[in-house]
């Protein structure tokens, strides 16, 4: 107890020094806190990057003479390997328009009559719309089942269409010369589960990065999004002209990305040296690269400033030390042994400690969030918790004590008669 009562007797009789201490404390701490909020907040956006980035590989069937389609069964079959989310592959053909009208007529009636379908898996995952040069605005996508179709909302409104309705399409094919061509073909009817937009600036940006223009041939509102079974069902009237020629997966987690395509390459039935695959990852690296540098930059600096920290504690608490060798001295001629003076020293330390860490915990919480904006994050997204409290408590007292015990090293090596001499 006797120990107890000097140090608290210590710490209000020297309060200058007590508020010293406890003022540098809290700002090491209100550090501290802050940047593990910070590497908090960009582990967590590393994670979301990871599996938001739309990262992808492209299976593709070379052109050749004797052209080789991917299979349905061989696009499911790499679907359903393990940490593929989804995948889609779009198969175009053209289809010909019963009593319809085109969202822009051209006059000439043989062109007026054709439109271009897209067979998909699941439009939400076609290009076009992951671009966001279309965009959905009415209803819901494909899937790769059913008689579905996603159309262009100028070719409904010209048509009196609307979600849930049907129409007729049938396969366009050189055949539209023959006068009972029409007659001949198989009709297929679909009904509407969605309409889409095209967003033209955005659409003029999509060509000039491409270094393509559809439109130059094929209006933008032309196509019709079909499910693969509707496409399927069409070109069975024309086989080997149209099929899937290349299909893209899109994984949970960018960084399994390589994982994920040796798992594929390893399915049985899949002639890799004719096929060949793509990754997409250019935007997951590019983002990852800035996330892990900033990461690094932060862990860094909370590396340098937990190092100068102990630095100063030791030099402060070292002077604190030398200019109590007089007390010191009087403790050891009266009987108090060093462990007991070094005990004391440790309290008195670790109680101002016990102050600080709370408050630079109510600091940290605002800090933080303007630190956080420094390195571009959200307000929202950097908050300091109750752990990180915990942490820089834990390791903060451990340091504490070292720290302590460095700086009374250099009075408690001497001898008691030592130190009463100098003090003579």
């Amino acid at each position: 107890m006797q120990v107890v009562k000097r140090a608290l007797l210590y710490i209000v009789r020297k309060w200058m020094k007590t508020a010293i201490l406890f003022l540098l404390l809290t700002t090491i701490s209100t550090l501290l806190m802050s940047g593990l909020a910070m590497l908090d907040a960009n582990q967590k956006q590393a994670t979301q990057v990871r599996g938001s980035t739309g990262t992808s590989f492209t299976v593709k069937a070379p052109v050749s003479a004797k052209q080789t389609y991917l299979t349905d069964d061989q696009v499911k079959r790499i679907g359903a390997t393990e940490g593929i989310r989804a995948y889609n592959a779009a198969m175009p053909y053209s289809v010909d328009l019963l009593g319809l009208k085109k969202p822009n007529s051209s006059g000439i009636p043989m062109l007026d009559s054709m439109m271009f379908g897209y067979g998909s898996y699941n439009s939400e995952y076609h290009a076009l719309f992951l671009s966001h040069e279309y965009q959905l605005v009415e209803g819901r996508h494909v899937k790769d089942r059913g008689s579905e179709a996603l159309v262009a909302k100028r070719f409904a409104q010209k048509n009196n269409l609307k979600v849930g309705d049907k129409f007729p399409i049938h396969l366009s094919t050189m055949n539209y010369m023959d006068p009972t061509y029409h007659d001949k073909a198989d009709k297929h009817e679909l009904t509407i589960v969605g309409l889409y937009d095209v967003d033209d600036k955005r659409a003029r940006t999509y060509d000039k990065n491409n270094q393509s223009d559809m439109s130059a041939f094929i209006d933008k509102e032309d196509w019709i999004f079909t499910s693969m079974d509707v496409a399927e069902t069409m070109v069975k009237a024309d086989p080997g002209t149209y099929g899937i020629d290349q299909a893209t997966f899109y994984v949970d987690d960018a960084a399994q990305l390589g994982t994920i395509i040796d798992r594929v390459k390893q399915l049985p039935g899949i002639d890799w040296s004719y096929y060949t695959l793509q990754t997409n990852d250019v935007t997951y690296q590019n983002v990852a690269d800035s996330v892990s540098s900033t990461t690094s930059l932060i862990s860094t600096l909370i590396i340098i400033t937990t190092v100068v920290s102990v630095l100063v504690l030791v030099l402060l608490l070292s002077m604190r030390m030398h200019a109590r060798r007089s007390e010191m001295g009087v403790f050891l001629a009266l009987g108090i042994g060093k462990p007991r003076i070094v005990a004391q020293c440790l309290l008195e330390s670790l109680i101002v400690a016990a102050i600080a860490f709370p408050a630079a915990y109510l600091l940290a919480r605002s800090l933080a969030t303007h630190l956080g904006t420094l390195f571009g994050k959200a307000p929202d997204t950097v908050a300091v918790t109750t752990g990180h409290l915990a942490t820089v408590a834990i390791w903060g007292s451990l340091l504490l004590i070292a720290a302590v015990l460095a700086s009374c090293w250099t009075v408690m090596r001497v001898t008691p008669k030592q130190i009463l001499a100098q003090m003579s």
